[in-house]
């Protein structure tokens, strides 16, 4: 199945840190599962969002991808 990409202001040296793109994952792949297949680990600060709505790291694992969804990744907000 294929995920739809979309990356904003992401600060990983692999990834684009804006524009869209889409990954090819296995069916009833896990959120996780579609980050490992990025190569993001957990040294790397970012937000996921599945088809606007926001996923919670305690939820990545749990959180069941399907065909056509889109996934956002994004840098937290910062400021002061």
């Amino acid at each position: 199945m294929k995920i739809h990409l979309n990356f904003v202001a992401l600060e990983v040296k692999h990834l684009p840190a804006e524009g869209k793109d889409e990954l090819e994952i296995k069916d009833g792949s896990s959120l996780m599962e579609a980050l490992d297949a990025l190569a993001l680990g957990d040294d790397v600060s970012y937000l996921t969002l599945v088809n606007d709505l926001s996923v919670p790291i305690s939820m990545r694992g749990q959180t069941v991808l399907a065909d056509g969804d889109t996934l956002t990744l994004f840098s937290p907000i910062k400021g002061g």
